[in-house]
């Protein structure tokens, strides 16, 4: 694993806020799209495998909040044969979907808890 920043928490959020504006209606679809390709722009060519996304994720989330509750989904992300990040990839290609499910899980949870 190269050097551990905090990029795939700054993507996340930037998508994660993005979408909640969206929901308010602060923001149209297009803008809302316009911070996910950036976001995936961020990204793209960073992370090579999900463990360095999942671990940049979660310090950021550390950083920022102070917690680490999110390590134990990160793990399960990770190993979970289910999960889109399980699969074999050299480049992160698909990352717009994982942010829209990771964040929708997230916020799911949060509501649910």
């Amino acid at each position: 694993m190269g050097k551990l920043g905090v990029l795939a928490w700054d993507a996340g959020r930037l998508n994660f806020i993005s979408r909640l504006c969206l929901e308010q209606e602060y923001i149209v679809k297009e803008e809302c799209m316009q911070c996910i390709n950036a976001a995936y722009e961020m990204t793209k060519e960073v992370y090579t495998n999900w463990k360095d996304y999942a671990y940049s994720y979660v310090l950021g989330r550390t950083l920022s909040m102070g917690t680490t509750n999110m390590i134990g989904l990160a793990e399960d992300l990770l190993t979970d044969t289910k999960s889109p990040w399980t699969y074999n990839i050299t480049k992160i290609n698909i990352i717009k979907i994982i942010y829209i499910f990771f964040n929708k899980f997230i916020y799911t949870i949060q509501f649910l808890v």
